[in-house]
Protein backbone atom coordinates (compact mmCIF):
# COMPACT_ATOMS: atom_id res chain seq x y z
CA UNK A 1 0.00 0.00 0.00
CA UNK A 2 1.91 3.30 -1.26
CA UNK A 3 0.08 6.46 -0.18
CA UNK A 4 -3.68 4.71 0.23
CA UNK A 5 -3.31 3.27 -3.17
CA UNK A 6 -2.96 -0.67 -3.73
CA UNK A 7 -0.30 -0.71 -6.48
CA UNK A 8 0.47 -4.05 -8.85
CA UNK A 9 -2.25 -6.18 -7.17
CA UNK A 10 -3.43 -9.21 -9.25
CA UNK A 11 -5.97 -11.52 -7.79
CA UNK A 12 -6.82 -11.75 -4.71
CA UNK A 13 -5.50 -8.92 -2.30
CA UNK A 14 -5.59 -8.72 1.92
CA UNK A 15 -4.67 -5.86 3.10
CA UNK A 16 -4.90 -5.32 6.69
CA UNK A 17 -5.50 -2.63 9.05
CA UNK A 18 -1.74 -1.75 9.99
CA UNK A 19 -0.66 -0.88 6.34
CA UNK A 20 -3.75 1.63 6.32
CA UNK A 21 -3.18 5.20 7.56
CA UNK A 22 -5.72 6.95 10.17
CA UNK A 23 -8.70 8.62 8.45
CA UNK A 24 -7.67 7.34 4.75
CA UNK A 25 -8.76 6.13 2.18
CA UNK A 26 -7.75 3.38 -0.55
CA UNK A 27 -7.38 3.25 -4.18
CA UNK A 28 -8.27 -0.26 -5.73
CA UNK A 29 -6.30 -0.82 -9.30
CA UNK A 30 -8.01 -2.11 -12.07
CA UNK A 31 -5.96 -5.75 -11.86
CA UNK A 32 -7.46 -6.39 -9.13
CA UNK A 33 -10.06 -9.20 -9.68
CA UNK A 34 -11.08 -10.25 -5.87
CA UNK A 35 -10.88 -8.63 -2.60
CA UNK A 36 -10.12 -11.71 0.30
CA UNK A 37 -12.08 -12.94 2.61
CA UNK A 38 -12.18 -10.27 5.63
CA UNK A 39 -9.73 -8.38 3.66
CA UNK A 40 -9.90 -5.41 4.72
CA UNK A 41 -12.13 -6.03 8.47
CA UNK A 42 -9.95 -4.76 11.09
CA UNK A 43 -9.76 -1.78 9.32
CA UNK A 44 -11.35 1.14 11.78
CA UNK A 45 -9.62 3.74 9.99
CA UNK A 46 -10.70 3.32 6.51
CA UNK A 47 -12.55 6.48 5.73
CA UNK A 48 -13.10 5.67 1.94
CA UNK A 49 -12.80 3.34 -0.92
CA UNK A 50 -12.21 3.93 -4.54
CA UNK A 51 -12.36 1.57 -7.67
CA UNK A 52 -11.71 2.40 -11.29
CA UNK A 53 -14.56 2.15 -13.25
CA UNK A 54 -12.40 0.53 -15.71
CA UNK A 55 -12.17 -2.14 -13.43
CA UNK A 56 -13.74 -5.73 -14.29
CA UNK A 57 -14.72 -6.90 -11.13
CA UNK A 58 -15.12 -4.58 -8.11
CA UNK A 59 -17.38 -0.96 -7.98
CA UNK A 60 -17.78 1.42 -6.30
CA UNK A 61 -21.76 2.37 -5.40
CA UNK A 62 -22.56 5.08 -2.20
CA UNK A 63 -19.09 4.79 -0.95
CA UNK A 64 -19.06 1.19 -0.30
CA UNK A 65 -17.58 -1.17 -2.47
CA UNK A 66 -19.38 -3.92 -4.20
CA UNK A 67 -18.42 -6.76 -6.93
CA UNK A 68 -19.22 -5.83 -10.38
CA UNK A 69 -22.67 -7.29 -10.80
CA UNK A 70 -23.68 -5.74 -7.46
CA UNK A 71 -24.83 -9.07 -6.01
CA UNK A 72 -22.38 -9.00 -3.17
CA UNK A 73 -21.59 -5.70 -0.94
CA UNK A 74 -18.17 -6.44 0.37
CA UNK A 75 -16.86 -3.28 2.28
CA UNK A 76 -18.67 0.00 3.85
CA UNK A 77 -15.62 1.71 4.95
CA UNK A 78 -15.66 1.88 8.99
CA UNK A 79 -14.69 5.59 9.34
CA UNK A 80 -16.76 6.68 6.11
CA UNK A 81 -19.16 8.38 8.57
CA UNK A 82 -22.06 6.40 7.12
CA UNK A 83 -25.41 7.21 9.07
CA UNK A 84 -28.64 5.33 7.04
CA UNK A 85 -28.44 2.86 4.11
CA UNK A 86 -30.65 0.89 2.29
CA UNK A 87 -28.78 -2.20 0.71
CA UNK A 88 -29.69 -2.14 -3.13
CA UNK A 89 -32.03 -5.11 -4.28
CA UNK A 90 -29.53 -6.99 -6.42
CA UNK A 91 -27.51 -7.92 -3.68
CA UNK A 92 -27.76 -11.13 -2.03
CA UNK A 93 -24.78 -11.65 -0.10
CA UNK A 94 -22.95 -9.48 2.69
CA UNK A 95 -19.37 -10.50 2.59
CA UNK A 96 -17.93 -11.35 6.53
CA UNK A 97 -17.41 -8.33 8.16
CA UNK A 98 -19.27 -5.86 5.47
CA UNK A 99 -20.60 -3.17 8.21
CA UNK A 100 -18.28 -4.14 10.67
CA UNK A 101 -17.35 -1.51 13.42
CA UNK A 102 -19.01 1.24 11.46
CA UNK A 103 -19.36 2.97 14.50
CA UNK A 104 -21.43 6.07 12.88
CA UNK A 105 -24.20 3.35 11.27
CA UNK A 106 -27.90 4.44 12.96
CA UNK A 107 -30.77 2.44 10.71
CA UNK A 108 -29.86 -0.74 7.59
CA UNK A 109 -32.47 -2.10 5.47
CA UNK A 110 -31.75 -5.25 3.73
CA UNK A 111 -33.07 -6.56 1.17
CA UNK A 112 -35.74 -9.16 -0.08
CA UNK A 113 -34.01 -11.73 -1.32
CA UNK A 114 -31.16 -12.44 0.74
CA UNK A 115 -31.43 -15.52 2.83
CA UNK A 116 -28.36 -15.23 5.38
CA UNK A 117 -26.13 -12.27 6.91
CA UNK A 118 -22.87 -13.20 6.69
CA UNK A 119 -20.44 -13.36 10.11
CA UNK A 120 -19.55 -10.36 11.94
CA UNK A 121 -21.66 -8.49 9.32
CA UNK A 122 -22.44 -5.25 11.86
CA UNK A 123 -20.28 -6.55 14.44
CA UNK A 124 -19.28 -3.31 16.65
CA UNK A 125 -21.66 -0.85 14.95
CA UNK A 126 -22.49 0.73 18.04
CA UNK A 127 -24.68 3.28 16.94
CA UNK A 128 -27.26 1.00 14.94
CA UNK A 129 -30.74 1.16 16.63
CA UNK A 130 -32.62 0.51 13.46
CA UNK A 131 -32.65 -2.97 11.25
CA UNK A 132 -35.29 -4.01 8.44
CA UNK A 133 -34.81 -7.46 7.57
CA UNK A 134 -36.13 -9.18 5.00
CA UNK A 135 -39.10 -11.63 5.23
CA UNK A 136 -36.99 -14.64 3.41
CA UNK A 137 -33.80 -14.54 6.02
CA UNK A 138 -33.38 -18.07 7.36
CA UNK A 139 -29.68 -17.66 8.80
CA UNK A 140 -27.77 -15.32 11.09
CA UNK A 141 -24.45 -16.15 11.19
CA UNK A 142 -21.20 -15.89 13.70
CA UNK A 143 -21.62 -12.52 15.27
CA UNK A 144 -23.40 -10.58 13.14
CA UNK A 145 -24.89 -8.49 15.21
CA UNK A 146 -22.63 -8.59 17.78
CA UNK A 147 -21.36 -5.77 20.25
CA UNK A 148 -24.62 -3.29 18.87
CA UNK A 149 -24.49 -1.62 21.75
CA UNK A 150 -27.67 1.04 20.94
CA UNK A 151 -29.79 -2.11 19.71
CA UNK A 152 -32.81 -2.04 22.13
CA UNK A 153 -35.46 -4.61 19.77
CA UNK A 154 -35.28 -6.92 17.48
CA UNK A 155 -37.77 -8.59 15.69
CA UNK A 156 -36.53 -11.50 13.57
CA UNK A 157 -39.12 -12.84 10.40
CA UNK A 158 -41.17 -15.47 10.76
CA UNK A 159 -39.31 -18.27 8.22
CA UNK A 160 -35.79 -17.74 10.19
CA UNK A 161 -34.39 -20.60 10.66
CA UNK A 162 -30.90 -20.63 12.84
CA UNK A 163 -29.12 -18.09 15.09
CA UNK A 164 -25.47 -18.93 15.07
CA UNK A 165 -23.23 -18.21 17.53
CA UNK A 166 -22.66 -14.66 19.51
CA UNK A 167 -25.08 -13.45 16.82
CA UNK A 168 -26.16 -10.55 19.85
CA UNK A 169 -23.40 -11.33 21.80
CA UNK A 170 -23.42 -8.24 24.25
CA UNK A 171 -26.01 -6.03 22.52
CA UNK A 172 -25.77 -4.64 25.97
CA UNK A 173 -29.31 -2.38 25.11
CA UNK A 174 -31.26 -5.30 23.54
CA UNK A 175 -34.17 -5.61 25.91
CA UNK A 176 -36.90 -7.31 23.46
CA UNK A 177 -36.60 -9.81 20.89
CA UNK A 178 -39.20 -11.27 18.84
CA UNK A 179 -37.99 -14.65 17.71
CA UNK A 180 -40.49 -16.99 15.84
CA UNK A 181 -41.56 -20.46 15.98
CA UNK A 182 -39.41 -21.67 12.75
CA UNK A 183 -36.26 -21.44 14.46
CA UNK A 184 -35.03 -24.35 15.51
CA UNK A 185 -31.19 -23.53 16.78
CA UNK A 186 -29.57 -20.84 18.91
CA UNK A 187 -26.16 -21.52 19.40
CA UNK A 188 -23.39 -20.64 21.83
CA UNK A 189 -23.76 -17.28 23.72
CA UNK A 190 -26.02 -16.29 20.77
CA UNK A 191 -27.62 -13.39 23.65
CA UNK A 192 -25.00 -13.77 26.14
CA UNK A 193 -24.58 -9.99 27.62
CA UNK A 194 -28.03 -8.66 27.01
CA UNK A 195 -30.49 -7.79 29.25
CA UNK A 196 -33.48 -9.67 28.10
CA UNK A 197 -35.58 -10.63 30.91
CA UNK A 198 -38.09 -13.15 28.89
CA UNK A 199 -37.96 -15.09 25.25
CA UNK A 200 -40.56 -17.24 23.74
CA UNK A 201 -39.21 -19.80 21.25
CA UNK A 202 -40.74 -23.35 19.96
CA UNK A 203 -40.69 -26.05 22.25
CA UNK A 204 -38.55 -27.73 19.05
CA UNK A 205 -35.74 -25.20 19.50
CA UNK A 206 -31.86 -26.75 19.99
CA UNK A 207 -30.25 -24.09 22.84
CA UNK A 208 -26.63 -23.73 22.41
CA UNK A 209 -24.79 -23.13 26.02
CA UNK A 210 -25.31 -19.83 27.74
CA UNK A 211 -27.60 -18.72 24.73
CA UNK A 212 -29.56 -16.17 26.99
CA UNK A 213 -28.56 -15.32 30.66
CA UNK A 214 -29.10 -17.42 33.14
CA UNK A 215 -31.74 -15.46 34.72
CA UNK A 216 -33.82 -15.31 31.33
CA UNK A 217 -37.37 -16.39 31.79
CA UNK A 218 -37.93 -18.88 28.73
CA UNK A 219 -41.46 -19.82 27.91
CA UNK A 220 -42.70 -21.41 24.67
CA UNK A 221 -45.31 -21.41 21.79
CA UNK A 222 -48.19 -23.82 22.04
Amino acid sequence: IVNGVADDLGGTATVYVMAIPLSSGITLPDSLQEVGRRALYGCKALSSIEVSAANPCLTVQDGILYNKAMTQLIRCPAAGGLTAYTVPASVTELAEGAFASCTSLESIVLPEGMTSIADNAFEGCSALREITLPSTLKTLNYACFGWCSSLTNIVLPEGTEKLDWSVFASCTSLSSVTIPSSVKTIDVHAFSNCPLKEVKISKDCVLGSQAFGKDVKIKYYH
